[in-house]
């Protein structure tokens, strides 16, 4: 879908197919429409490259705080975790919000220190580019604002009012906003997140650490890696507050703001996340948390960093190397969709000069084949909308998606999840 949006001919068909397929901003399509859309590689570069820079910037973040030790560690942490490397490859804005966060964070642990109000403008950028990304960016920056306020080097209404400029940026788009909200079971879906539980909540806090298939097989296993995780991120953060250990050197103003930024800003964020999405819309989902992953990387290095162990940190070190060796053996040479191609091979060898289609992904890898979506995550019926189109037409869908396949004149061919039919 991000490919259909961005490849669209006009800025009219642009915001057309925005509205139509899409519950975010315009930026990450924005970036991606003047890239060739030939090749999935350059699809996926508007989010491999901020989150590249994720890593320089959770060190930059880091350093001024709690030492090169520990911004490094976080950093190497953040380079490896799996959740981190999965979503640097799925082509949405996900790793744009994160990166926008995390810049803002920076400027705002710099204006806690009473650095000079230039750091403004970084945190005026960040956070125009976080909330340009994903709307929920705004239930971060929330939390992060009240830093400077709290230890008294902005003044609130200072904090209010440069804090409330980046959502001016959305005023633009709140005509797009409600044209989306119209098409919603009409061309998209209501964003698929489960409902808020215990359940859902154990599911999407473990995968953000553990990546998309670090969850145990149980429930009593899932918690147990819950508890852990929590336990871990508590021990933390009790240590910091304490100053355990080598975290002894951080005065009490250096010590105030990693606490803030590191455990009660991102514990702030999960809770807005989950009081949201009880009225609607469900987004507490571990994508919509990506940008927390950092500040728990941060937390637990500095947590090992404060061991009286000597190896404490060049072990943890290893241990991270050992975790980035196995994370790029699991993804290497990696098939998320099954393959296409030879239903294309189905169409030519028919004669087909149209393919109708219930899937973006048949459309990529078909368009040479001048595709047409005319039923989006499964919606609408089984007559195909192609008035005027050249004969026969090739019907090519996804049989796991919502609605499955259409029912029609002409024999179906299955390659797997993906179906074939000529319509004569």
């Amino acid at each position: 879908y991000s490919w259909l949006v961005a490849s669209a001919p006009s800025a009219g068909a642009f915001f057309e197919r925005l509205a139509a397929y899409e519950n975010t901003p315009p930026l990450f399509y924005a970036l991606l429409a003047p890239l060739p859309d030939g090749d999935e590689a350059w699809l996926r570069l508007p989010a491999l490259l901020p989150a590249l820079a994720c890593v320089p910037a959770t060190y930059c973040l880091a350093r001024p705080l709690l030492g090169t030790r520990v911004a490094l560690l976080g950093a190497l942490a953040v380079a490896v975790a799996p959740f981190h490397v999965s979503y640097s490859n799925y082509s949405r804005g996900f790793m744009l919000a994160a990166l926008g966060i995390l810049l803002a964070a920076w400027a705002v642990a710099r204006l806690a220190e009473g650095r000079r109000r230039r750091w403004w403008w970084l945190y005026l950028g960040g956070a125009t580019l976080a909330v340009q990304a994903e709307y929920d960016a705004l239930l971060f920056l929330a939390p992060l604002l009240a830093l400077p306020a709290l230890v008294r080097r902005e003044g609130w209404a200072r904090v209010a009012l440069l804090g409330a400029l980046p959502l001016a940026t959305l005023l633009p788009l709140v005509g797009e906003m409600l044209r989306g909200l119209d098409q919603l079971d009409v061309t998209k879906l209501t964003p698929p997140s489960p409902p808020l539980s215990f359940g859902s909540l154990r599911d999407s806090l473990v995968s953000l650490f553990t990546g998309t298939h670090g969850l145990a097989s149980s429930g009593a296993l899932r918690g147990l890696q819950l508890a852990l995780l929590l336990g871990a991120l508590a021990l933390a953060a009790t240590w910091l507050w304490r100053r355990h250990g080598t975290l002894s050197r951080l005065d009490d103003e250096r010590r105030a703001i990693a606490v803030w930024l590191l455990a009660v800003f991102p514990a702030a964020a999960v809770v807005l996340h989950a009081v949201v999405s009880v009225p609607g819309p469900e987004i507490f989902d571990s994508r919509y948390l990506v940008p927390l992953i950092p500040f728990a990387c941060l937390l637990l290095a500095a947590a090992v960093d404060s061991l009286a162990w000597r190896w404490a940190t060049p072990a943890a070190a290893a241990v991270l190397l050992a975790l980035g060796v196995a994370v790029f053996a699991q993804r290497h040479d990696r098939e998320l969709h099954p393959d296409v191609l030879p239903a294309g091979e189905v169409a030519r060898a028919a004669g087909a000069g149209t393919v109708l289609t219930n899937s973006p992904v048949v459309a990529f890898y078909l368009r040479d084949l001048d595709p047409r979506l005319d039923r989006p995550f499964g919606l609408g019926n089984d007559e195909p909308a192609c008035a005027g189109c050249p004969r026969p037409l090739a019907i090519v869908e996804d049989a796991r998606l919502p609605g499955g396949v259409r029912s029609g004149p002409g024999p179906p061919t299955a390659l797997g999840p993906i179906v074939v039919r000529i319509a004569p």
